[in-house]
């Protein structure tokens, strides 16, 4: 099997071809492509495909290390389903933020009696979502997506180095510092008996060097570079002495870059401490760990020795030689493809799961495959139909007892009616509605015939003359309640009155007006018209009378009022 490991960031793409077969593995071929200006690495990722005598059956490539967080757990069981089911519990109460939000894996990495020893890679799931839908539109459609931690981890266990480890009767434990020096990004790990304990990803590179010569040295990038590659290098401080002063200052310009990447390096060794009794093995990698003189430089800041990583020629089941170059550029993409060996398969750090799941796709068609399926279809389609019968026996038993129990109400409303009648209605239940209330409607205006007026002259009556104090004396000439038989009906005219009223003393007109003014809105009150019925030669004699009786009821003012009922005044 043909497995292709790529190496991938945003300044190259590094791939490296393995022939796979079980447990067995040898390096074919690899591939570099730079990544120019305006291009991306997935555009590069393809036409290094292309450019293939053949195409690789399975993609393994690395996730970006900026975009992930890992977690080194230890749990008190050894029990896969447990840990399984704890390990969400325990990441929950550690991440910053929503786990429903992330995707991520996990691989034991070690056993100690009942305890276990967990490392994880996690990442945002819209991180891993964007990372393959690029890949796609450039026809790549990776069977593994990893991490960098996890192919050094590959890369030390098969290496001839880490087998000799193992094969020595050694009950200290092999704690490796790992160092992978890039362009614009460095990545430290720690490895414990080639297992992750610690990973660190730092914005530092080897980019840092060429732009300070750059300034310096007043030179263009490409001169600067250029420059790097043939003439850079790093003075010991022991060997200063032996170096001209242009040297001198040439390396301290450099060291001074380096500096805060080396305060880095020794925090990371102080971290190993907390696990183990110290640093063991000093690897570094990357084109930059070939400049002249950083070896030295890292094994006396740190007091550990420095080597360069010759993982490739390392590799127990290899027999090529590399370059130094070669060795320092691919030790990541042969790492990853190590992933695809039989072994390895089962605790394999893949991001690519669930709904990101590759989907398998086959040429070729087999009919005896469908045997199964189509058997649990037709199991599927025999319950579904069973299920619409069952139904349709249920609603229909359920339609005819309500049927009957319309058919009682309609009876019980109607009275006789007849059974076409009633086949018509229940055929109908928008005809049988209307016909309901119109029967109601009939009803009501017969109901409403038989029910007291609430606008009785009588009632209208009786509250004027509660409101009317018996000290002022009046005669009821006409009373009109409800609206003018001559005028066309209005809703407000069942309320409207007109009462015309004998007064027989003036000075109680504007007491009248008072108390209509509570009973009735919008009042209108006409002049009064002053009445007198005797005679004139008995004009003396009604003077007379008036003194002593104060009243005549030959003598009086006739006043309409007429206004709205205001019921609720009163």
């Amino acid at each position: 099997m043909r497995v292709l490991g790529i190496d991938l960031s945003q300044t190259s793409v590094k791939a490296v071809e393995m022939n796979i077969s079980f447990n067995r593995f040898s390096i074919h071929d690899y591939h570099e492509r730079l990544v120019p200006e305006g291009s991306n690495p997935e555009e590069q990722i393809e036409k290094l495909i292309q450019s293939l005598n053949k195409k690789p059956e399975k993609i393994v490539v690395n996730f970006p290390t900026e975009k992930l967080t890992f977690r080194n757990l230890s749990l008190p069981t050894i029990n896969k389903k447990t840990i399984a089911a704890t390990i969400q519990f325990e990441l929950e109460d550690d991440l910053p933020f929503e786990l429903k939000k992330c995707i991520f894996d996990y691989s034991v990495i070690s056993k100690e009696k009942k305890q276990s020893f967990i490392h994880t890679a996690i990442t945002l799931k819209k991180h891993l979502g964007e990372l393959l839908v690029n890949l796609q539109q450039h026809d790549i459609d990776p069977d593994i997506v990893s991490t960098t931690p996890w192919a050094i981890h590959n890369l030390l266990k098969y290496t001839t180095l880490a087998e000799n480890k193992n094969s020595e009767k050694d009950l200290t434990d092999n704690v490796t510092l790992f160092i992978q020096l890039g362009s614009e990004r460095s990545e430290l790990h720690i490895l414990k008996n080639t297992q992750p304990y610690f990973f660190k990803s730092i914005p530092w590179g080897g980019a840092r060097f060429s732009l300070a010569i750059q300034k310096h040295y007043k030179m263009t990038s490409e001169q600067a570079e250029k420059a790097l590659k043939e003439n850079g290098f790093i003075i010991p401080k022991d060997q200063t002495k032996l170096a001209t002063q242009e040297q001198i200052e040439l390396s301290n310009l450099l060291h001074q870059e380096l500096a805060p990447f080396l305060n880095e390096i020794k925090q990371t060794k102080l971290i190993a401490k907390n696990f183990s009794n110290g640093i063991t093995d000093f690897f570094i990698t990357g084109k930059l760990a070939l400049l002249p003189g950083l070896k030295h430089v890292f094994s006396n800041e740190l007091n550990i020795k420095a080597k360069i990583f010759h993982g490739l020629s390392m590799l127990s089941e290899n027999t090529m030689n590399f370059s130094e170059e070669t060795e320092v550029s691919y030790s990541t993409a042969a790492g990853l493809a190590l992933s695809l060996l039989s072994r390895e398969r089962t605790s394999a750090l893949q991001l690519r799961k669930f709904e990101f799941s590759k989907k398998s796709s086959s040429s070729d068609f087999d009919v005896k495959k469908l045997k199964g399926p189509a058997f649990s279809i037709a199991l599927i389609l025999f319950a579904f139909s069973l299920s619409v019968i069952t139904r349709k026996s249920y609603y229909n038993s359920k339609i005819e007892q309500v049927n009957e129990q319309l058919e009682k109400g309609m009876r019980s409303f109607f009275g006789y009616i007849s059974q076409g009648a009633v086949r018509s209605y229940l055929s109908d239940p928008d005809r049988l509605k209307k016909t309901i209330q119109k029967d109601l409607q009939k009803q009501k205006q017969v109901s409403s015939l038989t029910q007291n007026d609430p606008n009785s002259p009588l009632d209208f009556i009786k509250l004027l003359s509660n409101q009317i104090p018996s000290s002022i004396l009046t005669e009821i000439i006409t009373i009109q309640v409800g609206g003018d038989p001559k005028k066309p009906y209005t809703p407000n005219s069942e309320n409207q009155i007109i009462a015309e009223l004998k007064i027989f003393n003036q000075n109680a007109i504007s007491q009248l007006k008072s108390i209509f003014g509570k009973i009735l809105t919008d009042l209108v009150v006409s002049s009064p018209e002053e009445i007198t019925l005797q005679s004139e030669s008995n004009e003396k004699n009604s003077k007379n009378k008036m003194e002593n009786k104060k009243e005549d009821f030959d003598h009086f003012w006739k006043v309409k009022f007429s206004g709205t009922w205001n019921k609720k005044g009163v």
